[in-house]
């Protein structure tokens, strides 16, 4: 959720971290404080090459931006099941 976890988690062994929610989400009940892009940029200049997931909020619309401010992958999840009959053509 913030830098300073981002760094210690990189020491841990995993193989990524995730960052967010990035956006304004509806997944989770009470979902944490937003974090935005700028922090995905801050997090890609402290963790160098390790990979990056970014969450929350991220659509077809925004996933763009989220891989411009240094994330390797996100999660959409909302975005693409929100109507199950079309999951095949948003995930086109």
């Amino acid at each position: 959720h913030n830098l300073r976890q981002a760094v210690e988690a990189v020491r841990l062994p995993v193989d990524y971290i995730a960052v967010g929610p990035v956006f304004t989400t509806k997944t989770k009940e009470n979902p944490d404080e937003i974090i935005g892009l700028e922090i995905i940029k801050n997090v890609r200049e402290a963790i160098g090459d390790f990979p990056l997931v970014a969450i929350g909020g991220i659509n077809s619309e925004n996933f763009r931006a989220v891989f411009r401010a240094g994330a390797n992958s996100a999660a959409i999840i909302s975005d693409i099941v929100s109507e199950g009959e079309r999951i095949g053509e948003k995930l086109r």
